[in-house]
């Protein structure tokens, strides 16, 4: 039976690895990658997210494909500007850069109401 990602990540861990030294020996596991790239289909599949969302957005749970996928589902809809801003923002924490669309929000709202 073969060893599921989180067993061979805490092996790695066992092994005294952490940070950018687990993240290469996770990188140079062919059972691992394999792993992976199985189970990144499966879950692209059950939420609808396209490889260029996956590259675009920084994925590493099955929560974050759940929540990309709901909102895709807000953005196909007519929603208020409050609610469109918050779905933005939501996005936005998908991003490996998020913080870059947080700061000029707060930028925004500052220069509104100073």
């Amino acid at each position: 039976m073969p060893k599921s990602l989180q067993q061979i990540e805490d092996y790695y861990i066992s092994k005294g690895l952490a940070g950018e030294a687990l993240r290469q020996a996770l990188d140079k596991d062919e059972e691992f990658q394999t792993q992976l790239k199985e189970w990144r289909e499966q879950v692209r599949n059950k939420y609808g997210v396209t490889e260029s969302e996956e590259n675009t957005y920084y994925l590493p749970k099955q929560e974050d494909y759940e929540i990309l996928a709901k909102v895709k589902q807000l953005e196909s809809v007519e929603l208020n500007e409050h609610d469109r801003e918050l779905v933005e923002v939501i996005k936005a924490q998908l991003l490996a850069e998020w913080r870059r669309p947080l700061l000029e929000k707060l930028e925004y709202l500052l220069e509104k109401y100073n």
